[in-house]
């Protein structure tokens, strides 16, 4: 079974590609659709795993950045939860990471960098 054009439309967001060009992407489209039904299955659990990922940093971000501790000296603040949101952030990249190898193109837009984390070639 070919992935859903929700799933599809997750994949491109993910890497980076915006959805309403993706007639601009032969490459990506080309390989979403050539998938085996092992690749399919595997890229199938990794926008899961990414989903999951997704929502794990929304409650880190509800609940758990709180203040763990204030130092005087140069006034710096730590909060509780900012390893836990950087932990899942390089979870996500890993994952797209491997989303991208399975296809064979590049993420133009890794979704959990902070700052522009891209690589740009190979985009027919």
């Amino acid at each position: 079974m070919a992935l859903t054009s929700v799933e599809r439309a997750e994949t491109r967001r993910l890497l980076g590609f915006w959805d309403q060009t993706r007639g601009l992407y032969h490459r990506l489209e080309g390989r979403m659709s050539g998938l085996s039904t092992e690749a399919e299955d595997q890229v199938r659990a990794w926008l899961a795993e990414i989903a999951a990922i997704e929502l794990q940093m929304a409650d880190a971000r509800a609940c758990r950045l709180k203040v763990r501790s204030i130092t005087s000296d140069d006034e710096s603040i730590v909060l509780l939860g900012w390893d836990e949101i950087e932990g899942l952030r390089n979870e996500g990249n890993r994952l797209v990471r491997q989303i991208a190898t399975v296809l064979g193109v590049d993420v133009l837009q890794y979704p959990f960098a902070s700052a522009g984390m891209a690589g740009m070639t190979n985009l027919s």
